[in-house]
């Protein structure tokens, strides 16, 4: 489900039917963006399963990680204190 569509309740559409049938160019053109458009779809769509299968990262003993100091919470001079 697209932002688009959660906010406003329905799926946007583009019509191009306006473009004369006679102009082999324009109609070659909207061929490619309308298949463009359905590759992208597919394409996020499967980036989306993806995203929501996966397995976070966990931690083992003895693994170094890297901790930002001003989110710790340490007493001492202020002075010495991380920024």
């Amino acid at each position: 489900m697209t932002p688009h569509e959660l906010i406003t309740g329905m799926k946007p559409s583009v019509n191009v039917d306006l473009i004369p049938d006679n102009v082999l160019a324009a109609q070659e053109r909207i061929q490619v963006l309308h298949q463009t458009r359905v590759d992208l779809q597919a394409r996020l769509d499967q980036l989306q399963k993806d995203k929501d299968n996966k397995i976070p990262s966990q931690l083992t003993i003895g693994q170094r990680v890297w901790l930002e100091g001003c989110n710790l919470r340490i007493r001492g001079l202020a002075k010495l204190l991380p920024k």
